[in-house]
């Protein structure tokens, strides 16, 4: 399929299209723009901003009032090639051309790679797009990106998510000013119609590309916006209207919302995590407000509401030791009482083959493999736990992995040998850690688990001098003992 053009008879050149005196109260677009961007720079030491220009439409009308209200030497225009279909190819020509003759620097940034298997293509599409934009931003030094979201893709949007099903963070909407990777993005058109921008476009002679896709009726929005919507206007003439009024009232509610849950988690806090007992208590509704309000604050996007149920369910109202659920690439676990975030690498238990090693009386011995490192520490006190240096050096250690339930193991003078799980349990380490701590064994007996410590046992040797065993791990995912 090829892209269809819309042609201006006559251009205008980057010096015509600096602002003119009062261009900004006469447009109501380039007001907008104005507005945004003032607002958002207020103490900010620059005021470049990065035009997220796809070519389309929106976006070409977004560019040349964003000329009109900032001068083109304050902007940078950024088209993303997704390379997902053979129309965009001549794309970024024709976006290049367009920003010269407005006098705009320009960059093209090509998407590599294509979404996991079983991912939405148009979620892979958005994330990486926002990714690369952000990343353009902080290089050029721009104070953040604009995009032309308007007042119909709002309305297109809490349609979509009320199908899909969602919470109060869904219903509010597209933000009209958000913050990803350290970078703002701010969307000046959202009060605007997209009618108001095609009478722009059209005032103002401008040309623009069409993507075909958007006549592609089995994605949802484009069915939204040629059925849904299209039936609902001829119902409910003022439907847009009245909804788009709604959501700042959604909003306040929203807001109300998250200052609540932000207190349930300050006392649901640990240094470990979220005590599961203090959501548990909560009305199921305040508790899901204060899980969504846990993963914005991780930085995660706010889950439908079957996912977020599913979570309460796995996180918080299961009676098992454990849960887990995976969100936005991130591991949610609880370890009895405690719920925490992981990077999914931390919970990836190594297979490793038992290690034998001879310790000849050096400080560290390095065990890349398994991601740290055994440190032999000199014994001073005499009650301390430890065994004869001598000794251990003249016999081979072998290294296995923890988490060994069977296994027993005397953590003091006084205690009595316990399985490794008691100890596990009592410390406090979680059973998703357990299994990727070594065990050290001497003639096939336990001295030392990591986690835990040395074995006080009366059968090692303590006389001369002793040292003890100590786990260090690589990252600070594990715990020493």
């Amino acid at each position: 399929m090829s892209a269809s053009w819309r042609m201006a008879s006559s251009r205008r050149s980057g010096k015509s299209a600096e602002p003119a005196a009062g261009s900004a109260d006469a447009d109501p677009v380039v007001g907008a723009i104005a507005r945004a961007t003032t607002a958002a720079c207020a103490g900010a030491g620059h005021r470049r901003w990065l035009i997220a220009y796809s070519g389309g439409l929106d976006s070409t009308v977004l560019l040349h009032a964003a000329v009109q209200a900032l001068g083109a030497p304050a902007l940078v225009a950024a088209h993303v090639h997704h390379g997902l279909q053979p129309a965009a190819d001549i794309w970024p020509a024709h976006c290049e051309a367009q920003a010269s003759a407005l006098g705009v620097a320009f960059e093209c940034l090509r998407l590599q790679g294509r979404p996991p298997r079983g991912a939405s293509l148009e979620e892979w599409a958005r994330d990486e797009r926002y990714r690369a934009l952000a990343g353009v931003a902080q290089r050029v030094g721009a104070r953040g990106v604009l995009t032309a979201h308007h007042a119909d893709d709002q309305v297109e949007t809490v349609l979509m998510r009320l199908a899909r099903g969602t919470g109060i963070d869904g219903l509010v909407g597209i933000e009209p000013s958000t913050v990803l990777s350290g970078v703002v993005v701010n969307r000046p058109l959202l009060a605007l119609t997209r009618a108001q921008l095609v009478r722009y476009a059209h005032r103002n002679r401008l040309r623009w590309v069409q993507d075909p896709s958007n006549a592609d009726l089995r994605r949802a929005r484009n069915a939204i916006r040629h059925r849904v919507l299209r039936s609902i206007d001829a119902v409910l003439p003022r439907f847009r209207e009245r909804l788009l009024e709604a959501l700042p009232h959604v909003r306040a509610a929203r807001d109300a919302q998250a200052l609540l849950a932000q207190q349930d988690l300050q006392r649901a806090g640990t240094p470990a995590g979220l005590d599961r007992r203090v959501l548990a208590a909560l009305a199921r509704e305040r508790c899901h407000a204060a899980l969504r309000e846990w993963l914005r604050a991780q930085g995660l996007r706010a889950p439908t509401e079957a996912r977020l149920r599913e979570m309460a369910r796995q996180l918080v109202d299961a009676r098992g030791a454990h849960g887990r659920v995976m969100h936005e690439g991130r591991a949610l676990v609880r370890d009895r009482e405690t719920i925490r975030a992981l990077d999914p690498a931390a919970l990836a238990c190594p297979r490793m083959s038992p290690t034998r090693l001879q310790w000849q009386g050096e400080p560290v011995i390095e065990l890349p493999l398994w991601g740290g490192r055994l440190r032999f520490d000199p014994v001073a006190e005499p009650s301390g736990a430890g065994v004869d240096a001598g000794w251990l050096r003249a016999r081979p250690l072998t290294v296995t992995a923890g988490g060994a339930s069977r296994a027993r193991l005397r953590p003091g003078p006084r205690a009595h040998r316990r399985t490794l799980k008691n100890l596990y349990q009592e410390q406090g380490v979680p059973a998703w850690m357990r299994a990727s701590l070594p065990l050290v064994y001497v003639e096939g007996c336990l001295l030392y688990a990591g986690g835990i410590g040395m074995d006080c046992g009366d059968e090692w040797p303590a006389g001369g001098d002793r040292v003890s065993i100590r786990w260090e791990a690589a990252s600070p995912r594990e715990p020493g003992g």
